[in-house]
């Protein structure tokens, strides 16, 4: 049975737009949630299979650091420098999906992240 607002039912209302607010149904943030956390935490399962030295981006950066170091004529004939932002990507991209823009915080927060 439709709801009658102000004399309309909700299907006459309907065919001239969209009714955005309605009581008895629950917005589905719960289990947006829900989801969204279970999404990141089996994407955050992929590096679990990587070795010791490429799970996060400061043992990267050291390897590349030490490869540079020791050997800067190979590092530089291979352009490793070039390829960083490939190599970290996935990297960043882990870390912006437990961003929610809509959440409330700081300039700080952003700045603090591990990326």
């Amino acid at each position: 049975m439709a709801k009658s607002l102000g004399g309309q039912k909700q299907s006459d209302i309907l065919e001239d737009g969209w009714v955005t607010s309605d009581d008895d149904q629950d917005d589905g943030k719960e289990q947006l949630v829900a989801d969204r956390k279970k999404f990141c935490e089996a994407a955050q399962a992929i590096f679990r299979d990587a070795s010791e030295d490429f799970r996060s981006v400061h043992h990267i950066l050291e390897r590349f650091k030490e490869f540079k170091t020791k050997h800067n004529d190979r590092y530089r004939a291979s352009y490793c420098g070039m390829s960083l932002l490939e190599v970290l990507q996935p990297f960043v991209t882990l870390q912006l999906l437990w961003w929610d823009p809509f959440a409330t915080g700081s300039a700080a927060d952003a700045e603090s992240a591990g990326w």
